[in-house]
């Protein structure tokens, strides 16, 4: 997804989890939003990112993420 495709709504399923597993494995989990100038998934100087937000599992209501921050 590109900035440009923003704002989104994103349902995360199991197959999101970085660390694989299912998403009922978890009473919380800690989300975020990134927007990555090299496309690599690690937070480099200069992306934006949004604030992480830890959600119950399951969610009870949607998440809003707002992508302002600049990584040093």
């Amino acid at each position: 997804m590109t900035a440009g495709e923003l704002p989104r709504e994103v349902v995360l399923t199991d197959a999101n989890l970085l660390r694989g597993g299912k998403l009922t494995d978890h009473k919380q989990l800690k989300i975020g939003a990134r927007i990555a100038r090299s496309g690599q998934p690690m937070a480099a100087s200069g992306d934006l990112q949004s604030a992480e937000v830890v959600v119950d599992v399951p969610a009870s209501e949607p998440v809003e993420l707002v992508i302002d921050q600049v990584v040093p």
